[in-house]
């Protein structure tokens, strides 16, 4: 009796243990895809590229990256891209299909679109209300 309850927690352990391998196996895959997005978010990144260089399937990786972290590929680069953006138009004042270019688009019309749909503002608008505010905090902060 006591060699089956010994063989039984001996199986529950090697389970637990290879479902712990096989989770973060999961999640270092899911971390190194961001790092990938987030070195790589002004190239042309793909599931497909991103996935190749990972050694694993395209469709895994996607349905992996969706499972883990609640957004697709695409839609988390998205993301990542639209926060470059953001900070780069917080230091500095480029047009906006040079912006464009900085963070992976080639297009800027499709990216001022991505940019208004996300932000609810237009890169020009984001960039003017920008300025406003930071003339106002500088003015703030010339007479205190």
């Amino acid at each position: 009796m006591l060699e089956y309850s010994k063989y039984y927690v001996d199986v529950g352990w090697n389970t637990i243990r290879s479902m712990q391998s096989i989770w973060a196996s999961r999640f270092l895959a899911v971390m190194q895809c961001i790092r990938c997005m987030e070195d790589g978010y002004m190239k042309d990144i793909t599931c497909l590229k991103t996935s190749e260089e990972l050694g694993i399937s395209e469709s895994y990786l996607a349905k992996l990256f969706k499972r883990e972290t609640g957004y697709t590929f695409v839609d988390y680069l998205t993301h990542i891209r639209m926060k470059k953006a953001i900070h780069i138009m917080e230091k500095d004042h480029p047009k906006i299909y040079e912006l464009a270019y900085l963070v992976g688009y080639n297009d800027a019309h499709y990216f001022s679109n991505l940019f208004k749909k996300i932000t609810g503002k237009s890169p020009s608008a984001y960039k003017r209300e920008l300025s406003i505010e930071q003339q106002h905090q500088g003015g703030e902060d010339e007479g205190n």
